[in-house]
């Protein structure tokens, strides 16, 4: 009798185990998380429920109305702008040989001023391509005392 018993609850618990394996895949995979999606349907649903209710339409939701009682809509013209000219950028004057300075102390004995020699690294006017990372280097010279 325990035999039986013991068969009776392995059996059991087999079947058990079987049938909770297949509920899980019964349950469908939810579908892809589009933000918003439950509102809209909620709108679609109303639109459509609304649609026999509306002024003009029969009552009766089993006669679809006929394209007569949809209001014509009427499209007029838009005014479409004529092209705009674009100013053209005009190139900034270099100076070379420049002097650049001035007395920053107040004692007259000291003078801050530099000599622009040459662009070392990237030539004036060296086409570069957007977003291109680049260092520049100039020569001055100390003119100051």
């Amino acid at each position: 009798m325990e035999n039986y018993v013991q068969k009776s609850i392995v059996l059991l618990l087999a079947s058990l185990l079987l049938l909770s394996a297949c509920s899980t895949l019964a349950t469908p995979a939810p579908g892809p998380l589009i933000p918003g999606l439950a509102q809209t349907l909620a709108a679609q649903t109303l639109t459509a429920q609304q649609g026999g209710r509306l002024a003009g339409f029969s009552s009766d939701p089993s006669t679809p109305p006929s394209a007569a009682d949809f209001p014509t809509a009427e499209f007029l013209p838009t005014v479409t702008p004529g092209p705009v000219e674009t100013p053209v950028p005009q190139r900034t004057p270099v100076q070379n040989n420049s002097l650049v300075g001035s007395s920053l102390q107040k004692d007259d004995k000291c003078t801050n001023a530099a000599e622009f020699i040459q662009d070392v690294s990237i030539p004036d006017n060296t086409v570069m391509r957007g977003g291109e990372r680049f260092v520049k280097t100039w020569q001055f010279k100390n003119i100051g005392t």
